[in-house]
Formats: C-alpha cells, structure tokens, sequence
C-alpha cells in the first residue's frame, strides 16, 4: 500500500483522471437530483489529521446520493467557503440545489441521516491514505449506481417505490376523512386536527402538503376515495417517476486506472501533505 506522502503526491492527476473518466454522472446531477443538499463534515483518522466536508442529495427513491467531497484543516467558514465555491466550479449542481433550499418548504426527509449514514460507511476508510479514501467514495458510487440501476431496470411502475409508500401511508390516514363538495372542482375535506380544500381542476391542496413534497397529500386521497379516482398516481410530480429514477443511473461510474497506467501530465502541481496542529474536536 502507498504511504500517505506518496498518496498526497499522486492526488492531483488522480482528481484529474477521476473527472475524465466519469463526465456523465456530472450530467446526471443536474438533470435529475432533488432541489436540495445536505451538508456536514467528518474527521480524518489517518496519519495526517483534518476535516473531510461533505454535500449530499437525495434521489426520486429517498435514497442517498453523495455529490462533492473536500478536505480541508478545520470545520470553519472560510473552509466551507472554499469548498461551497470550489464545489460550483466544477458543477453548477451544488449552486443550483443551495440556492432552491431557501426558496423551497422542505420536505419530508430525514437530512442528518443520509450525511451521518455516509459518514458511518466512511468510518473505516478514514484511516487510509488520502487518494485511497477518494478511490473508496468513487467505488462506493460505482456500485450503488449498478445496484439502482439493476433494481429498477425491469419496473413496470410509473413511480418509485418511495412515492407509493407515501401515497399508501396517506391512503390509510386519509379512511376517516370527511367531503362535502362546495362546487364542481372543489371540495372541503374535514378531519379532527385540520381541514383543507382540494381543487380538482387547479390540483391545488390548501393543507400545502404537496407543494411541499411532490406528491397528493392525504386531504387529496380522501377526495380519490370519495370519487373512485384510480388514477392518483398522475398527481405525482414528474421527479418520482421511473422514467427520472432511470435517468439518474442511466450513466456509469468508471473504475480508475493503476496508478502505474496513468498518463504522466508535466505541469500537474503535486499535492504536498498538509501542516496539521491538531485534530479538530467537535
């Protein structure tokens, strides 16, 4: 195994071949992730100390998807400065998500837990090597994107698995709701902690429940039963299809090349390993 010196040496060109390697994921980052992400830090164990910091997003199936990595000294604001911005130049992913955060109501996610279950996955590959610790985020990738991709290959479901238990979880919620119709579109649903109206033809909710997740609230499901409505999966926003779940996998993460077979550039800066004073302690 490379010594931790050595692996600081060989960073750059990894990071270089890393990105030509793997441009496509990049393209699917912007076309199909959440408008959001979610961020933290997580501590190097190794022989040389520091903060590794972390942007997350999350999928159309809720599940995790890991969008930037940096390390840096210590968890601080000119830190998260350089990485937010270095982060934006290389795709305008993290600026486009950040910026739809606070125009937003989110969202029904557990955000600390898809970062602490990528920091749990890490807890081990901390201890290497700087190079070996990307190459692991890079492999970790490689094989969710072939499990995801495999795992809804064959679906004949217009929604993700996610969407339909929402909608279920909302179905049975929604069995002891109250509708009387106020005109031909609308129609006031009741029930003992909040009432709402449900506009059929505007497919507006006043409770705000799917503006603010992207699929019929339980005031909407309550109407559906009332009227027999089988189709309520077409209110579902157009991010919980099949169709967008396939096209955040459609692309392919490479493996990289030995570190012997990679092509020696002239006028790559060489990393060297940082000044630590201690580890940060949180």
């Amino acid at each position: 195994m490379e010594t931790h010196e050595e692996s600081f040496q060989r960073l750059r060109l990894y990071c270089y071949k890393l990105e030509k390697m793997n441009l496509g994921t990049v393209q699917a980052f912007q076309t199909s992730l959440h408008s959001i992400i979610i961020i933290d830090v997580a501590y190097l164990k190794g022989k040389y100390l520091g903060t590794i910091f972390i942007y997350v997003g999350m999928d159309d199936n809720n599940q995790t998807i890991p969008i930037a990595f940096g390390v840096g000294k210590t968890e601080s604001v000119e830190s998260w400065s350089w990485f937010y911005q270095d982060s934006t130049n290389v795709s305008g992913t993290c600026r486009k998500c950040s910026r739809s955060c606070f125009h937003v109501v989110w969202y029904n996610i557990m955000t600390s837990y898809s970062v602490e279950s990528i920091n749990a996955l890490s807890r081990d590959a901390r201890k290497l090597p700087i190079t070996m610790l990307i190459d692991f985020f890079r492999a970790t990738m490689q094989r969710w994107w072939c499990q995801r991709r495999k795992g809804r290959a064959k679906s004949k479901k217009d929604i993700t698995e996610y969407a339909e238990k929402v909608i279920d979880t909302r179905i049975n919620k929604s069995s002891a709701y109250r509708v009387y119709q106020i005109d031909q579109s609308r129609y006031e649903v009741a029930n003992q902690m909040k009432n709402g109206i449900v506009n059929f033809e505007s497919r507006c909710f006043t409770c705000g429940k799917r503006k603010s997740s992207n699929i019929p609230c339980s005031h909407a499901m309550s109407e559906f039963n009332e009227l027999r409505y089988q189709h309520c999966n077409t209110w579902v926003s157009s991010y919980f299809t099949i169709e967008t779940y396939r096209s955040t996998y459609r692309e392919v993460v490479f493996p990289m090349l030995l570190p012997a077979e990679y092509e020696q550039l002239e006028e790559m800066m060489v990393v060297l390993p940082p000044l630590m004073d201690k580890r940060q302690v949180r």
